[in-house]
């Protein structure tokens, strides 16, 4: 059977300003749920793990009730730093979400890239701060990390 991973990051209007280059990664609700649909008829020949980055506030607003609709799950990385801002899940809404069922990971703190990252940098963005903020709001130890762009390199994947 074959493996397909869908990585989202955010959904309908964003609520918070994004990042240069950040709006082709944001899609449609109905995208979402036509998608949901696709992997549901597909799932005898096709196993899809559905991921969202960065903790936006669409993940609770529109991904979870989708999900619940189509009795799937997903993970969802989170930005520590984001936690609570405006735009972004706060730590109720992330709770919820993994009382729900999905399981909640680290996209790092403040979403830099980390190859480029010094060391100081990579310790924040991996460390216990950032891991422990993130297991707070879920009330579930942080064990997936999703590296932000995609992009990693030998330093990284001795870091994680």
């Amino acid at each position: 059977m074959r493996q397909v991973i869908l990585n989202f990051h955010g959904l309908g209007q964003p609520g918070r300003p994004l990042e240069p280059g950040e709006a082709g990664y944001w899609v449609t609700p109905d995208m979402l749920t036509e998608t949901l649909i696709l992997g549901a008829r597909l799932k005898d020949k096709v196993y899809t793990t559905f991921t969202f980055d960065d903790g936006n506030l669409s993940d609770i607003e529109i991904a979870a009730p989708a999900f619940a609709q189509h009795g799937l799950h997903a993970t969802f990385f989170v930005l520590s730093e984001r936690i609570g801002m405006s735009g972004s899940l706060s730590s109720a809404d992330i709770r919820i979400l993994a009382q729900e069922g999905h399981q909640i990971g680290s996209h790092g703190a403040a979403h830099v890239d980390w190859r480029a990252a010094d060391a100081a940098t990579l310790a924040h963005e991996l460390g216990q701060t950032t891991r422990a903020a993130i297991a707070d709001a879920s009330g579930h130890p942080v064990t997936a990390a999703a590296i932000p762009f995609g992009r990693y390199n030998a330093a990284t994947l001795k870091a994680l």
